[in-house]
């Protein structure tokens, strides 16, 4: 390997070593900080040997000088030459003396063999360039393949799919639209396309429910916001050019991961709860598999699955991205320290100057040994052609939200009048500019920009919102409520953001912020606006049908339950609980819609019942407005009480370790969910979660008689039944476990993706009734839609 080679490989360890230290010692820090600091350890060692190549040298006296004799005097000649002997190792003098300066006859040339002596160094240099090469071609490949897929998707001609993607859009801030396409080769979401970023949704995604692809569409969106497939593809290129280097592989997984939790973060801060998300990702894996290997970013991986899901349910994880202005200064500090290793060379220590020995004999020109011509001086090589008319402000520009200019980095200096002016008064640049201040944190800068933004016309009603807030967080509680009650006046949908953002929490306290809320329900169930038409109509209309489809109940609760319209949302959501969809879920959002009509017994009574049909966030009891009517009650702590011990029955924390067949560990935990059913034997969830985890520990038999009592109690009866065909499988009972499936489908239970990758029932394979359980699921999946 050359020297030029090898010195950029000890520098690349430098910086990786060091990112690989930051991502260790940030390892509580939010998604989007983690995700920086990898992309910038990955991103300058790849510029390491470029750098190397165009900056001028700077050389540091590291090395130890060469024996050489002092300037002005001559190496003394030798009387004689002198041998070594390999044997000995004595050095002395050997054969005949020759005069030194007398010519001899060359002696005779033998042949010799041509030496098969290869160069380490050259070998060393063509295998890194050749190992190189096979992940480039992997990478090539995987191009070719996303761009078959893309070319055979088709677009969905679906208005309502149009608008909730412009909704989306307009939450992340995306200035461009992004087309979304179905594939049925797509196994899961994915976004491709590094300059035009594309969206391909599996045909499957056609059916979902509304929340699960508002929620797909936010995460992939996000992706497209955060320029996450530049980062991937820094990623890919880093770990061909240092493919043999752990740490450049270490540091990119980090990256992978820290990306797919940033798009999380994202989601979860845009109104989605944390449980439901969770369910929604363990789902589409559960249901489509795992996508082949391409530069893509997919939604979700059965390899780093588990670790996302802990991580969204996992309540003091930190998920605000860094400043702009902490982000810049990141920056600037690792491209300096790279600039300076990639430029820095070792150099020979020189020592301090010793006195000029005396001479006794000084040295004779003669004409047959013409003097050495005295080495150039370094100072007077010339000097490498440096880079002094780049400017140190250039800066990755952002995007910014719906017609908002791109404002550079150096702008930041600017003030608010001098930026006014030069963007011609434009209410997108004061709203682009007013972004920038909040996130770095300039609070009441933030305020005035938002304020000058609605002055002038763009977006009043989310401007005069973010005023509020950037109020808020500067401390102007007064100048925060006049702007809240200015943003209720121009339309912007108040109510749902006062119960969550929590920009406003330094509001709460004040008597002002519940008369602010009453006002803001009272404007949303007093105006008959189209979602509340729509959402009204859409209950006559199932229930003219008789429809059977818990989806579309719960869908049509939740959009009553948004429009105040809380008795025929309560109805919708005990229907779909009643249709076996989503049991736990549906019953807790009847209890939120009677609480919030003020029946205080009956949401009690309803709450109970959805933490028994398997409602499982403890943590949402008490955070949720919804309920606050009850918070007063002592029946409600007892609740959450229940809540908070039936947790350790987490079906979606059982899900989700079943799915990375994680078993053996579950064997240490099934003393505490036998402990909860006995002391509960009426409790049907706690049957079924002692059976759950008595299957994953590997203990069929024991989770027979567990699953048994939890369907002679009435407990999600597709679910139970299907894990009692489970475990009938598990015990190679063929008859009865399929005896047990068909029950499950003809009770509702409606996935033929699980049955056919579920692992407990591949001993049913073989058997020509497996095929017929796929095709009545699949066929009464379709009667359904």
């Amino acid at each position: 390997m050359n020297a030029f080679l090898a010195a950029s490989l000890v520098k690349a360890t430098l910086l990786l070593f060091a990112t690989a230290l930051a991502l260790r010692a940030l390892v509580r820090a939010s998604a989007a900080s983690r995700h920086l600091v990898a992309l910038l350890g990955l991103a300058l060692a790849l510029a390491v040997p470029v750098l190397g190549l165009v900056l001028p040298r700077w050389e540091i006296p590291v090395l130890a000088p060469a024996e050489e004799p002092l300037p002005g005097t001559r190496a003394a000649l030798p009387d004689r030459p002198e041998s070594s002997d390999s044997l000995t190792g004595f050095s002395g003098r050997v054969g005949v003396q020759v005069p030194p300066f007398e010519e001899s006859a060359a002696p005779p040339r033998r042949q010799v063999p041509p030496s098969l002596d290869l160069d380490v160094a050259q070998v060393a240099t063509l295998l890194w360039l050749l190992g190189g090469l096979v992940p480039l071609a992997a990478l090539a490949v995987g191009f070719r393949r996303a761009r078959t897929i893309i070319r055979n998707a088709r677009p969905a001609p679906d208005p309502r799919l149009d608008a909730l993607v412009a909704d989306v859009s307009a939450r992340l801030g995306l200035s461009r639209s992004v087309p979304v396409l179905f594939s049925p080769e797509a196994l899961v979401p994915m976004t491709a396309n590094f300059f035009h970023p594309v969206l391909v949704l599996p045909d499957a995604a056609r059916v979902w429910p509304t929340e699960r692809q508002r929620v797909v569409l936010l995460h992939e969106l996000a992706h497209v916001a955060r320029r996450d497939l530049g980062a991937l593809l820094v990623a890919e290129l880093t770990t061909a050019a240092y493919w043999f280097h752990p740490l450049a592989h270490v540091v990119a997984r980090n990256l992978r991961r820290s990306a797919e939790e940033a798009s999380d973060d994202l989601v979860l801060g845009n109104d989605t709860r944390a449980s439901d998300y969770a369910s929604h990702l363990v789902g589409i894996v559960k249901g489509l598999g795992s996508p082949e290997e391409m530069p893509v970013l997919a939604m979700a991986r059965p390899s780093d699955l588990e670790k996302r899901v802990r991580a969204i349910l996992d309540p003091r994880r930190r998920r605000r991205a860094p400043s702009r202005l902490l982000t810049g200064s990141l920056a600037a500090v690792g491209i300096a320290a790279a600039l300076a290793l990639a430029a820095a060379v070792p150099g020979v220590a020189r020592p301090a100057m010793a006195a000029l020995p005396e001479i006794d004999d000084p040295p004779l020109a003669s004409a047959a040994a013409p003097a050495a011509p005295c080495p150039k001086s370094k100072a007077a090589a010339p000097k490498a052609k440096t880079r002094e008319d780049r400017t140190a402000t250039e800066e990755t520009r952002h995007e910014t939200k719906l017609e908002r200019r791109v404002v550079s980095w150096n702008e930041k200096t600017v003030p608010l009048v001098v930026f006014a002016a030069n963007r011609k008064q434009s209410g997108s640049a004061a709203y682009a500019r007013a972004k920038e201040l909040y996130e770095d944190d300039h609070y009441l800068e933030s305020a005035e920009a938002y304020r000058k933004a609605a002055e002038l016309g763009y977006r009043e009603d989310t401007a005069a919102y973010n005023a509020a807030c950037s109020y808020a967080l500067a401390g102007r509680k007064d100048d925060a409520f006049t702007w809240l009650g200015k943003a209720m006046e121009l339309g912007f949908d108040l109510e749902s953001y006062l119960r969550k953002d929590d920009d406003l929490d330094s509001l709460r306290q004040d008597p002002r912020f519940a008369e602010l809320k009453k006002a803001a329900r009272a404007a949303r169930a007093e105006g008959k606006t189209a979602d509340s038409v729509r959402a009204v109509r859409r209950f006559e209309k199932l229930t003219a049908e008789g429809s059977k489809n818990g989806a579309r109940w719960y869908e049509a609760g939740k959009e009553l339950l948004d429009a105040e319209k809380l008795d025929l949302s309560e109805k919708a959501f005990r229907t779909a609980a009643s249709l076996g969809y989503r049991t736990g879920a549906s019953t807790y959002n009847a209890a939120c819609a009677l609480a919030r009509a003020g029946k205080v017994p009956q949401a009690l009574d309803t709450l109970d019942a959805s933490l028994e049909a398997g409602f499982d966030d403890p943590g949402l009891l008490g955070r949720d407005d919804d309920l606050e009517a009850l918070h007063g009650d002592p029946r409600f702590a007892k609740l959450r009480k229940k809540a908070e011990d039936l947790s350790l029955g987490s079906n979606l924390e059982l899900g989700v370790s079943r799915l990375f067949r994680r078993r053996s560990a579950w064997r240490e935990e099934v003393p505490h969910y036998a402990a909860y059913a006995k002391a509960h034997p009426q409790s049907g969830r706690a049957h079924y979660n002692l059976g759950y985890a008595q299957l994953l520990a590997e203990r069929p038999e024991a989770a027979l008689p567990a699953f048994t009592r939890a369907l002679e109690l009435g407990y999600r009866k597709p679910a139970t039944l299907y894990n009692l065909a489970c475990t009938h499988a598990r015990l190679e009972e063929k008859d009865k476990a399929f005896e047990r499936l068909f029950q499950a489908i003809d009770a509702g239970y409606d996935s033929p993706s699980q049955i056919r990758h579920d692992e407990d029932l591949d001993s049913l394979h073989g058997d020509p009734r497996f095929k017929q359980a796929l095709q009545r699921a699949g066929k009464d999946d379709e009667e359904d839609d």
